[in-house]
């Protein structure tokens, strides 16, 4: 994907979301003398650093300066001042008359924050459904052959293209509201002031409802690929066997190339103006990789299966016993490519009257000014990256197994023979799940009716700024708690067609599988729990195998060499569509 168009989108964001600190030294410049008193420093003349660690260098040498690349190291900006660069220099109050509703109605702030705090940017919360590999139809050990021992190795490639964010949609526009009437109306409300369309790009009013849709069809794909281990043993009438995955699992964000193409023909995003400056194509490219793309490599779940033959016949067997998934899931590596992420986060902290503290509200020399705007920059950037961290963390960080849940159900083997050559296997089996508790995040509930405040009332104007910093704390970042969760029952069901010649051997077939809908326990009340657990999903499989049987060692030892693919046939919810292809070798002595 090209990710300059991503680049350019995170510019947008701070264009529309964040107007009034950005570009808030035009407005001022257009006060009158008595409007600007609301501004000037107390008449002590005490000013307090509230700089919480924010440091600039003061001096006009600018070497090497990247404080226009948002994809530059964070201690570009590590510098030690010789005043100041955050100052206590405009009030609360002032700053509400800005950016909240005031008691007459006639008079509008520069942008509603308030109103656009009421609205959802989360329309869910939950992680997005897979199918385990131990239960892909192609990665199925041959468990009923005649010899006592058997032993598989076989590579895998197994990818989503699609993944489901929620029970019925591919698409992130189902996850994120990227098209929320309310909020386009606030933004297109600040658009239409003067002062603040000379500072907005053209190609961007009076079309945030298409830029913003152009990444609606952001699509979510999963990759795994490596080797499923297989060990089976036969006592007499019963037969033992296990299979363990080693691979490596990667997820990210993408888009196809028609829609990256749409996005590259968007006004706003050929303006060159729109993209960042002193960033090349590599560095872009690597700054996405940490932020969209996650993986890991390790081992996943185990899968033992106890069968017994409970009925023999000339031309009918049947198996009957139990299947065991044991949470023996570790990675020994994560972040080989990609990102790393946290999956218990702390929240961030926000801080609306630091933004505005680094305007040219506070008067300080050009050259600190220069280094404070590069400061609000940066840290306007980076409260967006974070806020995309946080949504890859939800979606994209996801366990190599079932985040440590047991699972264990019955199984029913049923295998016909026709002839000589031509048999039929019929599976069923059904698997429960444990109890856990694990990591997850919810978004925090919002009452309409706390969004009616007296936002003129001084008296008031420092708690309605803490309120309006958590507003966009939660509003942004979902919070994570360890919450207890049952994984929803399988259902999984696989009929296949199997031809035997002396070497040869040929398979095909179709496979179901349904998984129910995850349970939680109790969360607090401010929370929100709709939309937080994976939905129920069902998918319907075709596969297949061929490959050639032999021996050695005078006969002692039997060996195939199998290749295996499958494709969805339909995903009639809650899952992507996926295809397999492998490559298997075993030995039977």
């Amino acid at each position: 994907m090209n990710t300059v168009y991503y680049t350019r989108f995170l510019y947008f964001c701070m264009a529309v979301l964040l107007i009034s600190p950005l570009k808030i030294h035009t407005f001022f410049d257009n006060l009158d003398g008595d409007d600007l008193s609301l501004f000037e420093p107390s008449i002590d003349g005490n000013s307090q650093d509230v700089s919480g660690g924010i440091s600039g260098d003061l001096s006009d040498d600018n070497s090497g300066d990247n404080s226009g690349d948002p994809f530059a190291g964070s201690n570009d900006n590590e510098i030690t001042p010789t005043q100041s660069l955050v100052a206590e220099c405009i009030s609360d109050i002032a700053i509400l008359s800005l950016i909240a509703p005031r008691n007459d109605p006639t008079i509008l702030p520069i942008i509603n924050v308030p109103a656009l705090l009421k609205e959802d940017i989360y329309l869910r919360t939950n992680p997005f459904v897979t199918r385990s590999l131990l239960d892909l139809p192609s990665l199925q050990p041959l468990l009923f052959e005649s010899c006592d021992w058997s032993f598989s190795a076989q590579a895998f490639y197994n990818q989503t293209s699609r993944a489901y964010f929620s029970c019925c949609s591919p698409f992130i526009q189902s996850y994120i509201d990227l098209t929320n009437q309310n909020i386009i109306n606030e933004i297109e409300t600040a658009l239409s002031n003067e002062l603040v369309q000379e500072q907005v790009p053209s190609q961007l009013q009076g079309n945030i409802p298409l830029v913003l849709g152009l990444f609606s069809t952001v699509k979510l794909q999963q990759r795994r690929a490596g080797l499923m281990l297989g060990l089976r043993k036969e006592f007499g009438k019963f037969n033992l066997s296990a299979s363990v995955p080693f691979y490596y699992l990667e997820n990210n964000f993408f888009l196809t190339d028609e829609e990256q193409e749409r996005i590259g023909n968007n006004p706003f995003f050929r303006n060159e103006q729109s993209a960042p400056v002193n960033s090349d194509e590599d560095r872009v490219e690597q700054y996405f990789m940490q932020h969209l793309l996650a993986d890991r490599v390790g081992f996943g779940d185990t899968r033992v299966r106890a069968l017994a033959n409970i009925y023999e016949k000339p031309n009918t067997a049947v198996w009957l016993g139990l299947e065991l998934t044991l949470p023996t899931a570790t990675h020994f590596n994560r972040g080989v490519i990609g990102g790393t992420f946290n999956s218990t986060p702390e929240q961030p902290k926000f801080n609306i009257k630091r933004l505005f503290s680094l305007t040219p509200l506070c008067p300080r020399e050009s050259a600190a000014q220069e280094r404070a705007s590069a400061v609000l920059s940066s840290t306007v950037q980076e409260f967006f990256i974070q806020a995309l961290d946080r949504l890859s963390t939800i979606l994209l960080n996801t366990p190599l197994g079932n985040s440590h849940h047991r699972g264990f159900g019955p199984r029913l083997d049923v295998k016909h023979y026709f002839n000589n050559y031509v048999s039929a296997h019929t599976m069923l089996a059904f698997e429960y799940f444990n109890k856990r508790r694990e990591a997850r995040f919810y978004k925090v509930r919002k009452d309409a009716a706390d969004f009616n405040r007296d936002y003129e009332d001084e008296a008031l104007a420092s708690s309605n700024i803490e309120f309006l910093n958590a507003q966009i704390i939660n509003t942004f970042f979902p919070r994570s708690y360890v919450t207890t969760i049952r994984p929803g029952s399988l259902t999984k069901f696989r009929q296949n067609i199997r031809y035997d010649s002396k070497h040869w051997q040929g398979t095909l077939g179709f496979d179901y599988w349904r998984l129910g809908k995850e349970k939680r326990g109790h969360i607090a009340s401010t929370l929100v729990k709709p939309k937080s657990a994976r939905p129920a999903a069902s998918q319907g499989k075709v596969f297949g195998s061929f490959g050639y049987f032999g021996s050695a060692f005078c006969q002692r030892i039997a060996w195939n060499f199998l290749l295996t693919g499958e494709v969805t046939a339909f995903n009639k919810k809650g899952i992507g569509t996926d295809f397999t292809v492998g490559a298997s070798i075993g030995v039977d002595f």
